[in-house]
């Protein structure tokens, strides 16, 4: 220092006076400048702050400058701080670039900090520190990775962790779970309470969610009714299958709990799929995908989970070859309906035909529902497969009516998709009556059991509506739902169909047979007419007839057939 001194004290008077303007004009632009600047010594003391600084980090009575650096840094970033800067330290004239929150008079906000050891630099002799607000930029990836609805890590942010996951799991040996959660149903609530109370359920279920799993673990939200739980550092083998297994559960006790939106309780439930990770785990996106299909092995059982394993894939490949070729099988009308006859045993003969819908596969030949049903509802298909059914019964009611039936209806089953949906009576009415005017008097529809008491009173809603265009209305598989005899007295039916379970072993199982007796005399009780499905033989018509049932359906009368072939 003695030596720049006595250089100093050489220069000429003007050069001096030079050098000390443009040190006040430095100083000058420094206070000024719109990023804070704050040199710290290696202590940790803050020595310097510009005008900046001091406006952002400062307080009334307690400037920045003199404080320490420590208190202004967020304790959750402090230790990663204090590493940094310990190896900047080791290197004069080093620079480094970090991000981590500031205490300023607004609260905790992230900064970029440009950091430079001039420790050695007798003018300065600290490190200098600028900081730029990140507020608007952290805000701005927080939307891009957020899920706008409820705040949970969107898709791009589990695709991002995911692969993180992945790699880092597989160098330390370790495993990763994700488990895919889908909600029962759901589509039922936006279909006949609305999206707006739709959101507020996925809300709720994302907070269940929050509340279930540890905070360290990532939830996040694919779209829709699709949550996905990202399970991390768990042991392989079946510790990490039992640990998943054991989140599942948790899971769904939690979102099987009634949840009260608006004085009313909405009854939820999930099917969960798991995946677990191994070392041949190639790509993030191979376990969300497994994890998607055991989700689908589980949603034929509702509210249950399934862990995935390698010969569900070949069984996902065939399902998602089947929606392809529903896509194009409804595109291409290879839907048709069969039908089966209903006999009324007083008059001894056919007084409905019950529409069966089948699918002309252009390579497999003729399906029935039970092989692609299932897999249509699971694709989103049901309502254009619907409409296709009422399209082909619009043309059966003139083939019907053509050929002077009067006295035949054609009944149709209604399905869940259907009877959720607002304003679909008159819908129905209006397609079924572009050509047959009074297509309502010759229709009675089928709707089931537990179809009609999931919620009695939207039901008794539906059925008025339904009533009102002309449709006759049959409880269709009775026996196999929750009915109570209150809720059955309001609903205003036309024909009560025993489940054909009831008749296996009746004639020869005392308890069956009473059962029947049972409902026999509970249609009668209600004034509409008893119908048995699945008759078969002799002996089970027999049965039937000294029980007291007015009408029957099943082989024994009649397989399913095309309509031209059923009216000869």
């Amino acid at each position: 220092m003695a030596g720049a001194n006595e250089e100093q004290s050489e220069l000429p008077p003007a050069a001096l006076a030079e050098q000390a303007r443009r040190g006040r004009a430095l100083g000058h632009l420094v206070d000024n400048v719109a990023d804070a600047i704050v040199i710290i010594d290696t202590d940790l003391m803050t020595t310097y702050a510009n005008r900046a600084a001091e406006e952002l980090v400062g307080r009334p009575g307690r400037p920045a400058e003199g404080r320490s650096g420590a208190e202004l840094i967020h304790p959750e970033d402090r230790d990663r701080v204090f590493s940094d800067l310990a190896a900047l330290l080791q290197e004069p004239g080093a620079r480094q670039v970090t991000e981590f929150q500031v205490l300023t008079r607004r609260g905790w906000m992230w900064v970029e900090a440009w950091a430079t050891n001039l420790v050695d630099n007798p003018d300065v002799g600290g490190v200098v520190v600028s900081f730029r607000d990140l507020t608007h930029q952290r805000a701005l990836e927080h939307s891009a990775t957020r899920d706008p609805l409820t705040d949970l890590a969107n898709r791009t942010r589990l695709a991002d962790r995911l692969a993180e996951e992945l790699q880092s799991t597989q160098d330390r040996g370790a495993c990763l779970a994700v488990l895919f959660i889908d909600l029962d149903n759901f589509k039922l609530i936006n279909d006949s309470l609305g999206h707006s109370v739709g959101d507020r359920v996925l809300v709720r279920v994302a907070d269940r969610l929050r509340a279930t799993i540890d905070e360290a673990e990532l939830i996040a939200r694919l779209g829709g009714d699709e949550f996905v739980v990202l399970l991390s550092d768990l042991t392989p083998g079946t510790e990490a299958e039992q640990c998943a297994v054991e989140v599942a559960q948790r899971l769904l006790g939690r979102l099987t709990q009634p949840l009260r939106l608006g004085g009313i309780d909405h009854h939820l439930s999930a099917s969960i799929g798991i995946a677990l990770s191994s070392r041949d785990t190639l790509h993030a996106e191979e376990l969300l995908r497994d994890a998607d299909t055991a989700m689908y092995r589980a949603k034929a059982r509702r509210a249950s989970w399934h862990v995935f394993s390698s010969d569900l894939r070949d069984q996902a490949r065939v399902r998602h070859t089947m929606e392809r070729e529903l896509y194009a099988g409804i595109d291409n009308d290879e839907f048709v309906l069969f039908y089966q006859p209903i006999i009324d045993l007083r008059r001894g003969e056919a007084v409905e035909l019950e529409a069966l819908i089948r699918w002309h596969h252009p390579y497999r030949g003729l399906l029935p529902p039970g092989e692609f049903l299932p897999v249509a509802a699971q694709a989103g298909l049901s309502d254009r497969l619907d409409a296709r059914v009422v399209e082909r019964l619009e043309r059966d009611l003139n083939v019907v009516c053509a050929a002077g039936r009067d006295d035949l209806r054609l009944s149709l089953n209604v399905s869940a998709t259907g009877l959720a949906q607002p304003g679909w009576p008159q819908q129905l009415h209006r397609a079924l009556t572009d050509t047959v005017s009074d297509a309502g008097e010759r229709v009675t529809l089928e709707i089931t059991e537990h179809l009609l008491m999931d919620d009695v009173e939207r039901s008794v809603v539906a059925l008025s509506e339904l009533r009102r265009w002309g449709f006759s209305i049959a409880i269709d598989d009775f026996g196999t739902g929750h009915s109570s005899l209150s809720s059955l007295a309001s609903l205003d039916v036309d024909a009560i169909k025993i489940d054909q379970s009831f008749l296996r072993s009746a004639d020869t199982d005392q308890r069956r047979r009473q059962i029947l007796a049972t409902i026999i005399g509970l249609a009668h009780a209600l004034g509409v007419p008893a119908v048995a499905e699945g008759v078969e033989t002799s002996k089970q018509r027999q049965l039937l007839s000294e029980l007291g049932c007015d009408r029957m359906q099943g082989y024994l009368f009649g397989k399913p057939a095309p309509l031209e072939q059923v009216l000869r």
